[in-house]
């Protein structure tokens, strides 16, 4: 009955609505990238409506019970995802480059100062992780298995949605990111926890940013 409710409050329209800013974000991202201040400022408030947005029409007490209590079980899955992550950025970054161009629309400027370096690390990548793992885990997910799709269908569909909003990255980057996103759309089907995936997406992102 709970999926069913949550199917009812997940459109086209809103997913149209939560999707399509993360399609356009590159775009943002190459006109203001000589300024951090308002790349800053214009990430941060499209992540905080993107939760806020997903908090208001799918339901405080639905998103609430997807975190499920911790366990040793989530834990581990979240340790399992990051660790997969990374190799796989790692160990496949410089042969795909090697094989396609990996032009990027943009790179992202150095941190102006440590402080702001810290909160970019700490609430920022958090917003980053909710605020995806929210739209493409939760919503995304949710709405593509109220057409009774198989999990893999819904996998791989769900993933390349995930993958391609970071186009602006290059194309070598939008693979290792359809390839890492697999298992958190795997585990996030099969348990309905999504706390493991926000915990594995921040850790995942913090270790990548934290050599900008």
């Amino acid at each position: 009955m709970e999926h069913a409710l949550r199917s009812e409050r997940i459109n086209i329209l809103l997913i149209l609505f939560l999707v399509t800013p993360y399609y356009l974000n590159d775009f943002v991202y190459f006109f203001t990238q000589s300024s951090y201040f308002w790349m800053t400022i214009i990430e941060y408030s499209l992540r905080i409506v993107s939760v806020l947005s997903v908090i208001l029409f799918v339901g405080r007490q639905e998103i609430k019970s997807l975190f499920k209590k911790i366990s040793a079980s989530s834990i581990t899955w979240a340790i399992t995802i990051s660790v997969v992550g990374l190799l796989v950025e790692k160990g496949l970054f410089g042969p795909l480059s090697n094989l396609v161009s990996n032009e990027r629309l943009f790179v992202f400027p150095p941190y102006p100062s440590t402080s702001l370096k810290i909160i970019d690390l700490t609430f920022g990548l958090l917003l980053v992780a909710l605020s995806e793992e929210f739209i493409f885990r939760i919503c995304l997910i949710e709405w593509l298995e109220s057409f009774s799709l198989g999990r893999i269908s819904v996998t791989v569909i769900s993933c390349f949605i995930f993958a391609t909003i970071h186009w602006g990255h290059g194309s070598v980057n939008v693979v290792l990111v359809f390839v890492w996103a697999l298992l958190p759309a795997y585990y996030y089907q099969k348990k309905k926890d999504i706390f493991p995936c926000v915990l594995a997406h921040y850790v995942t992102n913090f270790i990548i940013f934290l050599n900008y």
